[in-house]
């Protein structure tokens, strides 16, 4: 998938403007891609963006959590189902195992 990126500006020509940090950059790019309704470059830039490490299956997540605050549920569901099928493609689930989010899951045990 590596092509398509080919035609992004990661490489600013002008030497006035830096270019984004990869983080943000694939950050962007992902929410482009959600809201413009392109699931299949969605897919294989999600792909590259698990291989190259700049986001977390967490933070991918996230992104595709936020967008459906703004797009609606209908809009976004595809790329949830994508997202979610490449990352147990890739070995990983996109689930926050931190503590805070255990204890969330585990709710009020002494609650009365």
């Amino acid at each position: 998938m590596r092509r398509f990126w080919i035609a992004l500006p990661n490489r600013s020509r002008q030497t006035k403007t830096a270019a984004l940090p990869e983080k943000e950059r694939y950050m962007a790019v992902i929410a482009a891609l959600i809201g413009c309704g392109s699931v299949d470059v969605f897919r294989g830039v999600l792909s590259d963006t698990i291989d190259s490490g700049a986001l977390s299956p967490v933070q991918i997540k996230r992104i595709v959590y936020q967008a459906t605050d703004y797009l609606g549920l209908g809009r976004t569901f595809p790329f949830l189902n994508a997202a979610n099928e490449i990352l147990v493609g890739k070995g990983t689930s996109g689930q926050c195992d931190c503590n805070a989010c255990k204890q969330a899951g585990k709710g009020r045990s002494g609650a009365g």
